[in-house]
């Protein structure tokens, strides 16, 4: 099981670290936009270094309350995502692979 959630907190880390290299890239995937340098950098910030750090924790750390603490931000991130989905009306294709995701990181993280 340690191997499955060392491969998932690099997943997280990989990620953080394409947001904190290639923000708007990251922002076009998600459907968002940042107008200024300081949207940039709060897309590097948010979507970025979280990740990277918390990801990066995990690896570091290998201790079952930093894989659970990352498996429940991304079990909250779905339970959001998915009541966010109902209420906005945006239950597209992207936004399923990523509850997709959230589920199934956050479950392999947890447990």
């Amino acid at each position: 099981m340690l191997t499955v959630q060392l491969l998932s907190a690099a997943l997280t880390l990989l990620f953080g670290v394409a947001a904190v290299c290639a923000p708007l890239k990251i922002l076009s995937l998600t459907g968002l936009r940042a107008e200024t340098g300081r949207g940039i950098t709060e897309a590097r910030v948010a979507l970025g270094a979280i990740y990277l750090g918390a990801g990066a924790a995990c690896i570091w750390l290998q201790q079952p309350a930093a894989f659970a603490t990352l498996g429940f931000a991304y079990c909250v991130m779905a339970v959001v995502r998915a009541v966010s989905m109902l209420i906005d009306r945006s239950a597209d294709g992207s936004n399923w692979v990523s509850l997709a995701l959230e589920i199934g990181l956050g479950l392999v993280l947890v447990f």
